[in-house]
């Protein structure tokens, strides 16, 4: 290549950097990156199908989520907000109850201040068994539920959508945020 072939190349790959920065910014601000602890080993397949739900939440919102196991040091250093989600088995949840004086039907909660959902996995699997849904699906529900207290304003349940106080069993199409919480967690993730 010549020099001319080499000048206007590089110009054009600057170009590109300049004029692509924004949007790179605007997406890692739209990112959410959810470090998962798998306290209740969940299996993995069992998981990825949750994890598949809370993500379709959140992108029908226009956030993009990454995924971040145990001590996988992936993406641990990427941009965008990092929030933890804990899955407890029966004996964590039961401490945490306990400790917290959370009711016999609550299937998961989050702690602004840590920055953390605490998903109760068996009581999601049995409350699944009992209505005939899948415990998967019902779980990526839960914890799409929780992250979002995490990043919506205090008193965040709705009379429709993800965020309702009890989440609906009949509803077997996507549940997602309703549009002013959608707008508000576009505009926390933009801070």
């Amino acid at each position: 290549m010549g020099t001319i072939g080499a000048l206007t190349a590089g110009l054009a790959c600057t170009a590109t950097l300049f004029c692509a920065g924004p949007a790179l910014a605007q997406d890692e601000a739209r990112t959410l990156i959810l470090h998962v602890d798998n306290y209740a080993r969940i299996p993995s397949d069992v998981l990825a199908q949750a994890e598949r739900e809370a993500a379709r939440v959140y992108e029908a919102a226009g956030v993009r989520v990454a995924w971040i196991h145990g001590d996988d040091e992936a993406d641990r250093d990427a941009g965008g907000r990092h929030v933890r989600v804990l899955l407890l088995g029966t004996e964590m949840t039961h401490r945490k109850v306990g400790k917290d004086s959370i009711g016999p039907d609550v299937l998961g909660t989050a702690a602004r201040g840590t920055g953390r959902a605490y998903v109760f996995t068996q009581r999601i699997i049995e409350k699944a068994l009992l209505n005939g849904r899948d415990s998967a699906e019902l779980m990526g529900r839960v914890m799409a539920h929780e992250i979002g207290h995490l990043l919506l304003h205090e008193g965040s349940h709705s009379a429709e959508g993800i965020m309702r106080a009890n989440l609906s069993l009949r509803t077997r199409g996507l549940n997602t945020f309703t549009k002013p919480q959608a707008d508000e967690i576009l505009m926390v993730l933009n801070r």
